[in-house]
């Protein structure tokens, strides 16, 4: 018997045959040590440091990451130039590239379901299996806590648009433009044509990252509140109507509103406005100075039809 100490490691290897133990004695590293060594003159700089630490690489095709669980496959897959699996069996690739199952085939696979129902995917959810184990009562008490965990995780800071305004189009309002500006309600459109436009006002939108106000909400969260107008570079305005004013969510948005606009020189304006008449936005409409989003021009042109 014939033992060696890997100079790098400090394992001990041992070898029955002389002419092995020869062949590793040159080099004085063990079989895994000895590999690597080599493959690592081949990596560059940063694949020798991703080697040392997580043995992850990204697929050169839809660059995700590949984990690989020892080093040697990691090593190969980088000299190789391997892609993931999903890249190497997608489209031409794939065995079944091309081909459809014939009748014969359909109908085996529908008996082996309907004989074997377990196969299939119908009640394999998770309420569909508390459902199956503790009964109608406890599941939906199961499914309410999971909901409200759920909800926790994903609000204030968590939330994976806390600190951006909402997307062009979205709410509930009759978002659209006029004359090229974008307004997100018919109140907001008010605004604009009888205070902005009329008094030829100074003004931008509210509506960016810049003017973002952070307030608390009923449960405490965090969240973020972005108001409509810029006026003048000097008044921060909030439009609503005269009902909506005290309700709470409005005068949390205030407060921190009022603050925020006292650190920073300005001053909060929450207001409303005379809203423009069914008959006026028809015209303004109908003249091409206004164009709603897909949704809501769907819904003016439906409008439009009922009444010719």
């Amino acid at each position: 018997m014939y033992e060696i100490k890997c100079k790098k490691c400090d394992k001990k290897t041992t070898y029955k045959s002389k002419i092995r133990y020869e062949k590793v004695l040159k080099y004085s590293l063990c079989l895994k040590c000895n590999f690597e060594k080599k493959m690592l003159i081949k990596l560059t700089s940063l694949e020798i440091q991703q080697y040392y630490s997580t043995k992850i690489r990204k697929c050169p095709e839809c660059k995700k990451d590949i984990q690989y669980k020892n080093s040697g496959s990691y090593l190969n897959g980088i000299i190789k130039n391997t892609v993931c699996t999903s890249c190497s069996i997608s489209g031409e690739k794939n065995p079944f590239y091309g081909k459809k199952h014939t009748k014969k085939s359909k109908e085996k696979i529908s008996n082996s379901v309907s004989k074997n129902p377990n196969k299939s995917m119908t009640g394999k959810t998770v309420y569909g299996q508390w459902l199956k184990k503790y009964g109608k009562e406890i599941a939906d008490q199961k499914m309410l806590d999971l909901r409200t965990k759920q909800s926790k995780k994903l609000s204030g800071k968590n939330n994976p648009m806390f600190g951006k305004p909402s997307p062009l189009g979205s709410g509930n309002g009759w978002s659209g433009w006029y004359k090229g500006w974008f307004f997100r309600s018919l109140l907001e459109l008010s605004y604009m044509i009888n205070v902005i436009e009329r008094f030829n006002l100074k003004w931008e939108s509210a509506e960016s990252k810049k003017y973002k106000i952070t307030y608390k909400d009923n449960s405490g969260n965090l969240k973020n509140y972005f108001p409509d107008f810029i006026i003048n570079n000097k008044y921060v305005v909030e439009c609503k109507p005269t009902k909506m004013m005290n309700s709470e969510n409005v005068q949390r948005k205030a407060k921190s509103a009022i603050k925020h606009c006292k650190k920073n020189g300005l001053i909060y304006k929450l207001t409303n406005v005379s809203k423009l008449t069914k008959d006026e936005i028809k015209k303004l409409y109908l003249n091409g100075l206004i164009k709603f989003t897909n949704r809501y021009e769907k819904k003016m042109k439906s409008l439009l039809d009922l009444q010719i």
